[in-house]
């Protein structure tokens, strides 16, 4: 939402203004930032306008500044009353909110709120949450070597990025927000990641290879410990009693006045591991800030995804296609495989994987993977890994390491990821 302030025509200020203002209101001639200086304060304005990230001034039942907030309100005494002003700097032509909201038809007096639907939600000095992601080793396995990897990478000092599951949550998350990883199951149960939180929510294919959709965000770990020296849930629920620690799923927000109290424990049990607090910012592994959920990696953008993934394709395809085969794309088919590579009497059903992991191990759906057993000997799998992606999300086309091997499910490890489940049927 952004606080809007209703302006009335240019008219006098009170005897007693605060300010010492002569006028106030609305006049042509002035600029946004005049008109800004001039009626940003003396208003009631409520606590909800503390969690908001844009201002804006109407006159006439439209939008005429924008203004992005960039502290607290500002408390004015008026004679008997504590009045607010706002405190921010107003934004121009080509900024994204303005653009958004400029023009915007509005109602009421005084104060009220518009709908910033799309926009930032939350300005840069506000406080950052905090959630509680989960890892149930009995549910999914992280697969060894990536795991080695991301518990290197940050005992070095670099950030490891990765994805991670949100559950059922679909929004109240922003960049900066705070991530703390807790270990579940039956195999030592307690806190062994930190990170934070790089973006907003987003959409992609559950990780249990079922095709449903699931919530993620991308996450930029800190620290990421062996199960062995992890915070014990026992002193953590012994510790901050304010917070329920047993989780039923990730996403679950760690209350505002809990934050502070886990990040001071979690901070004196690292020392006492001889490792440094979480720093404000350090080196991505990889140069291009790969990303590996399930160790094939996620991309945050779909635009990205895709073009990786079709840069696979288009590899395996041109593979066969120099040996002499007639390759088609059947992705769209939903058949449990790629394209279709066909020379004379000959057939092979070709899975193309695309990653800018190492692409030690890749994903792959139940379907796949039953149709591959259903045609031992003539399914073809193509991984390109090491793909390399810009800061600005261009795949670069020359990049990956591209090798063929034959696609056959138990000739190597196959993981289940998770599983879905059907009630029995109540009793009547």
């Amino acid at each position: 939402m952004a606080v809007n302030l209703h302006l009335t025509d240019w008219h006098d200020a009170a005897a007693d203004d605060a300010w010492g203002r002569s006028s106030v209101g609305w006049r042509d001639d002035l600029s946004d930032a005049e008109l800004w200086e001039l009626n940003r304060g003396t208003w009631l304005i409520g606590d909800a306008a503390e969690a908001e990230r844009y201002a804006t001034m109407s006159h006439n039942g439209a939008v005429r500044v924008v203004a992005e907030l960039t502290g607290a309100r500002e408390p004015v005494v008026e004679g008997s009353r504590v009045l607010h002003a706002l405190v921010g700097h107003v934004l121009a032509p080509g900024h994204r909110a303005y653009d958004a909201l400029i023009g915007r038809p509005v109602r009421g007096r005084h104060v009220s709120y518009l709908d910033t639907t799309g926009l930032d939600s939350r300005a840069p000095w506000h406080a950052a949450n905090g959630f509680m992601l989960t890892h149930n080793p009995d549910m999914w396995h992280w697969d060894e070597q990536e795991f080695a990897t991301a518990v290197a990478a940050t005992r070095a000092g670099s950030l490891y990025r990765d994805s991670w599951s949100m559950g059922a949550r679909e929004g109240g998350v922003d960049a900066g927000d705070r991530a703390f990883l807790v270990r579940l199951g039956d195999h030592g149960r307690g806190i062994i990641a930190s990170g934070r939180i790089t973006g907003p929510i987003y959409s992609d294919e559950h990780f249990d290879g079922s095709g449903r959709q699931s919530n993620f965000v991308l996450v930029d770990w800190d620290t990421i410990l062996e199960p062995d020296d992890r915070l014990e849930l026992t002193h953590v629920e012994a510790s901050l009693p304010g917070q329920h620690w047993h989780p039923q799923g990730s996403g679950i927000r760690i209350r505002d006045e809990v934050l502070p109290q886990l990040e001071g424990l979690w901070a004196s049990h690292l020392r006492g591991l001889g490792r440094a607090g979480p720093a404000p910012s350090g080196e991505m592994t990889g140069s291009t800030a790969p990303v590996s959920r399930g160790a094939q990696g996620w991309q945050d953008d779909p635009a990205v995804r895709k073009a990786v993934e079709n840069l696979a394709q288009s590899r395996l395809e041109a593979h066969f296609r120099s040996s002499g085969w007639v390759v088609s794309d059947v992705r769209h088919s939903k058949f449990g495989y790629d394209a279709l590579a066909v020379k004379g009497s000959d057939e092979r059903y070709l899975e193309a994987k695309g990653t800018v992991t190492t692409g030690v191990s890749v994903i792959v759906s139940p379907a796949e993977v039953a149709f591959a057993r259903r045609n031992l000997g003539k399914c073809v799998m193509g991984i390109l890994s090491n793909v390399s992606v810009s800061a600005d999300g261009q795949v670069d086309a020359s990049s990956g390491t591209f090798q063929v091997i034959d696609w056959n499910p138990d000739a190597g490890t196959l993981r289940p990821r998770g599983y879905d489940w059907t009630p029995a049927q109540p009793r009547s």
